[in-house]
C-alpha cells in the first residue's frame, strides 16, 4: 500500500510541533509517496491506506457497530497516520539511552538488543537527520519502524464514545456477577474503558481483528462513554485527547450527523 514512485504532485506542506517541516528525502525514507502525504494532510485517507481499504475500512466498522446495536457512536483515529507525527506524549529519541529504552517500552524487556544493533538504530537516526538543530521533535509515521526501533510499522487508533456500548459492557459484567465500579482506567488523561471488557463487544472485537488482516498493521480501539475523552488540557496540555472538532479526523459521528 506505500512505496517510492514518481509523483508529478507538489510537495505537501507538512510541520512538526517544534517547527521541522518534512522533506521529500524524508518520505523516501519512510517509504511513503508524495501523493500519499498529501491525501493524509487533505483528510482523503490516512498514511499506510489507499482509498479501497479506507472505504472497507470505515464501512466495516460502520457495520459492527451497527450490529451491536450502537448508533450514538462517534468514530475518530488519532496518532500519526492522520497527522503525520505522533503526539506529544510520544517524542523521537536521539540518544543512545532514549533509544535503548523506547526499544524496551516497545518491544518488551525481554527481547535482546545487542550493542551493534543499538548503534545501527543510532546511526540510521543520525544518518536521516543529522542536524541537531533541525530535526522532527514527534515520531514521523512508521520512523521507528524504519530503523529498527520498533519491531512492529506505527498502528491505527481508532476512537469509539458511544454510551450504548459502554452501558452495554456494563451490563455484560453485571451478567456475570461483577459490578462495574472499577470499570475505567484510573487515568484522567486518558480515562478509556479497559481493554479486558470493552473486548467483550463481540462485533466490535471481530472488526478489530478483521481489520488488521486488512491494513497490515496494528488496528487499536479505544472506547470512551458518549461524551468523549475528558477534556483535561488545563491540567495536561496537549496530551489531553478531548474532542476537538475542527482539528479530530473523524470517520462518522452521530454528534454531528455524519
Amino acid at each position: 500500500m506505500t512505496g517510492a514512485a514518481e509523483t508529478t504532485e507538489e510537495m505537501p506542506v507538512i510541520i512538526d510541533r517544534a517547527g521541522y517541516t518534512i522533506t521529500r528525502e524524508d518520505l523516501d525514507f519512510l517509504r511513503l509517496r508524495i501523493d500519499q502525504a498529501s491525501a493524509m494532510k487533505r483528510r482523503v485517507f490516512p498514511l499506510g491506506m489507499n482509498p479501497a481499504v479506507y472505504q472497507e475500512f470505515v464501512e466495516s466498522l460502520r457495520g459492527a457497530l451497527h450490529d451491536e446495536g450502537a448508533v450514538d457512536a462517534d468514530v475518530r483515529i488519532q496518532g500519526s497516520s492522520v497527522r503525520f507525527f505522533s503526539g506529544h506524549h510520544k517524542a523521537m529519541p536521539w540518544d543512545r539511552d532514549e533509544i535503548e529504552d523506547e526499544y524496551f517500552k516497545a518491544n518488551g524487556p525481554a527481547t535482546p538488543l545487542s550493542a551493534y544493533e543499538l548503534t545501527e538504530i543510532y546511526n540510521g537516526l543520525n544518518t536521516q537527520w543529522p542536524d541537531i538543530t533541525n530535526r522532527p521533535e514527534g515520531r514521523p509515521f512508521d520512523a521507528l519502524h524504519r530503523v529498527g526501533l520498533h519491531h512492529d510499522a506505527s498502528d491505527y487508533d481508532v476512537q469509539i464514545s458511544s454510551s450504548f456500548l459502554v452501558d452495554k459492557v456494563k451490563e455484560q459484567l453485571r451478567r456475570r456477577g461483577v459490578e462495574p465500579t472499577e470499570l475505567r482506567v484510573q487515568r484522567a488523561t486518558y480515562n478509556f474503558i479497559k481493554k479486558e471488557y470493552s473486548s467483550q463487544l463481540a462485533y466490535l472485537a471481530q472488526w478489530e481483528a478483521r481489520a488488521c488482516d486488512l491494513v497490515g498493521r496494528s488496528v487499536t480501539v479505544a472506547l470512551f462513554d458518549g461524551g468523549g475523552p475528558p477534556d483535561v488540557s488545563k491540567e495536561f496540555g496537549a496530551l489531553s485527547s478531548h474532542f476537538r472538532n475542527d482539528e479530530d479526523w473523524i470517520l462518522f459521528s452521530s454528534r454531528i450527523g455524519s
